[in-house]
């Protein structure tokens, strides 16, 4: 991988260094131009990462630029959203209320049922009709 690359050249130049420092040999045009040439690619990699960060940093000051301008609440949505509450709760109140009126309702009719049932004549039934369940 890339980091073991420059681990690998890292330890080549430093051996380099070290035989050039212990004899008095020159360096070649060759090991020259190369060397050179390292330094000048490294400085284009760390120029390239300076231009990068600065361009993160950017756009991350106006992500938070965005952040800061976005208002918290929005009072129009706020009044929607109570009204939209005090709706639903409404509505529960009023089924709570449909509930309560068919249960007696329903007690009614069986009352009059039973009394259908229980009535003298039995043909009472057949003149007052039942109501509709």
């Amino acid at each position: 991988s890339g980091g073991d690359s420059l681990s690998q050249l890292d330890v080549a130049i430093r051996k380099l260094a070290m035989e050039h420092v212990q004899s008095s040999a020159e360096l070649t045009d060759a090991t020259r131009i190369a060397l050179q040439s390292i330094a000048s690619e490294m400085e284009a990699i760390v120029s390239a990462s300076e231009k990068g960060h600065e361009l993160d940093l950017q756009r991350l000051e106006e992500g938070l630029g965005q952040i800061l301008a976005c208002k918290p609440r929005n009072s129009t949505t706020d009044a929607v959203a109570n009204t939209t509450t005090a709706r639903m709760a409404a509505h529960e109140t009023c089924r709570v209320r449909e509930q309560a009126l068919n249960a007696t309702r329903r007690a009614k009719c069986d009352s009059y049922a039973r009394t259908l049932a229980n009535a003298t004549p039995p043909s009472w039934e057949n003149v007052v009709p039942a109501p509709e369940t």
